[in-house]
């Protein structure tokens, strides 16, 4: 959830694809037929932070590393560079 609440989707897509998508707020993205597409991703970094204190990763301190896989698309590793620096 920490993660998820660590990105800035807004961000991305008014100023890395460029493209006026709408950001996904939920597993199921904006677009698909009459799906009403659940908000339940929201960037919030304060409490982004403070759920990992909770965990006992204060200011992310010990997290463990991950890796952020994407395909070979230019575009989408500028978007993993965009989430790995968030």
């Amino acid at each position: 959830m920490a993660l998820n609440l660590a990105v800035d989707q807004e961000a991305i897509v008014k100023n890395v694809t460029r493209q006026n998508e709408q950001p996904a707020t939920g597993l199921t993205p904006p677009g698909m037929g009459d799906y009403q597409t659940l908000k339940v991703m929201t960037y919030e970094p304060n409490k982004a932070r403070q759920l990992l204190a909770e965990a006992g990763y204060p200011n992310g301190k010990g997290f463990l590393k991950f890796n952020i896989l994407t395909n070979t698309s230019e575009a989408h590793r500028t978007i993993a560079e965009v989430i790995q620096q968030m």
